[in-house]
């Protein structure tokens, strides 16, 4: 079995990216669909590979995306997308943005794309076995480099982008929890200001903060724990909130945000990112959460009312829910609103009822549970509704529209 070689020469931004050669792109197109239909074997084993090898990196990687499966999914169909556009990258460029949010918001570093890259190429190897000839490993190692050039630059831009704006900051900024408000029983928002005295930059609607924790932070955990995002409730220009969800006190950073963390506690944050917001157009605008999702959504449901567009807000809770109030007691009269009450662990929630709801010609903003919401966007596709017209985040590594 052939060894994987990465190259070593520095890594810069896309425009001055040194592209693959033919013969490279002709073998990973060869190849591609052989790696496609073991992708996430490969994943599976590239994670535990990793984690043993190179344990500092468990700082970046949510528990419970890996539990779940999510997470070597989500980079399996990475890869998959990767290798089918070697040839043409541009139809991956939104990803690569939204990527390189991801990525600043933990502060992932250059250094951390060797790591992956070495243990990646480790996992292809361990999974693909005889078939990895040194032609292929060395196209595989020249088309990862190729793409950790391209996320670098796009994440080192990031980063000078949110340093320089306006009470912009690079890395962690120590935040002050100055109030605490219950919203429902199982939900508080939290209101932050910076130790510093200083400005804070404005967000866009939609985007979130990130939350960093040294070891031995929170009360009965054990080893790094990974940072956690948490959706913008507030307006620009306003105190930033956030809203935590406790549910079955389940959740490590959650129930500590919850229940331990008071007003007056500091708490580490990166600066606000992600690439979920409001499109500038005249459509109509209808935005459909599940659960916690509404705070992502209220913000930009919020400016969008106030630019005068046409806004309807369609919410799907759990029966016994509460956070729709605190939506509804914060949208003006003028947004038409829906609440559909659902037994837990059913979705009463269908495409169907959501175009009843909304007027023709809308622009549909989905947020929540990602197995809702990736039903929602395909089955509202299968309705006539184009892909433009659908927009959507959900919780945890990042699903795919089929």
């Amino acid at each position: 079995m052939a060894t994987f070689r990465l190259f070593t020469r520095t890594c810069v931004p896309l425009a001055q990216t040194r592209a693959l050669s033919q013969a490279h792109i002709d073998v990973i197109k060869a190849t591609a669909p052989v790696v496609a239909e073991n992708a996430v074997n490969i994943t599976k084993t590239f994670y535990p590979t990793m984690f043993e090898r190179n344990p500092e990196v468990l700082a970046y990687f949510n528990p419970t995306n890996q539990k779940t499966g999510a997470q070597p999914e989500a980079l399996a169909n990475s890869i998959i997308a990767y290798a089918t556009h070697i040839d043409n990258l541009d139809p991956l460029a939104s990803a690569v943005d939204m990527m390189a949010h991801k990525h600043v918001a933990l502060l992932v570093q250059p250094e951390h794309y060797s790591i992956v890259g070495e243990n990646l190429m480790i996992a292809i190897g361990k999974v693909l076995g005889d078939a990895v000839t040194p032609d292929v490993a060395e196209a595989w190692g020249a088309a990862y480099q190729q793409l950790a050039d391209i996320c670098i630059g796009a994440e080192e831009a990031l980063y000078k982008e949110l340093e320089t704006k306006p009470g912009g900051w690079r890395g962690k900024r120590e935040f002050r929890v100055t109030r605490k408000v219950l919203e429902s029983p199982s939900a508080e928002s939290l209101f932050l200001d910076p130790v510093d005295g200083g400005m804070v930059a404005s967000h866009i609607p939609g985007q979130y903060l990130t939350f960093h924790f040294n070891e031995g932070d929170i009360p009965g955990s054990t080893g790094l724990i990974a940072p956690r995002h948490y959706s913008l409730a507030s307006r620009p220009g306003y105190p930033y909130q956030i809203i935590v969800r406790n549910k079955d006190n389940t959740g490590l950073v959650s129930s500590f945000l919850h229940n331990e963390v008071k007003e007056g506690d500091i708490l580490n944050v990166s600066p606000p990112c992600g690439v979920f917001h409001l499109n500038d157009n005249d459509k109509p605008k209808v935005f459909v959460s599940g659960g916690i999702g509404v705070t992502a959504q209220l913000p930009m449901a919020l400016a969008a009312s106030d630019r005068g567009d046409d806004v309807t807000w369609i919410a799907s809770h759990v029966e016994g829910g509460h956070l729709s109030v605190h939506v509804h007691n914060n949208l003006p009269l003028r947004v038409k609103q829906h609440v559909v009450h659902t037994p837990k662990g059913e979705n009463a929630l269908t495409a169907e009822k959501i175009m009843e709801m909304s007027p023709s010609g809308a622009e549909f903003y989905l947020c929540g549970p990602a197995a809702m919401t990736i039903s929602l966007c395909d089955s509202l596709k299968n309705l006539g509704v184009d892909q433009d017209n659908i927009l959507y985040h959900c919780f945890g590594p990042h699903k795919k529209i089929n």
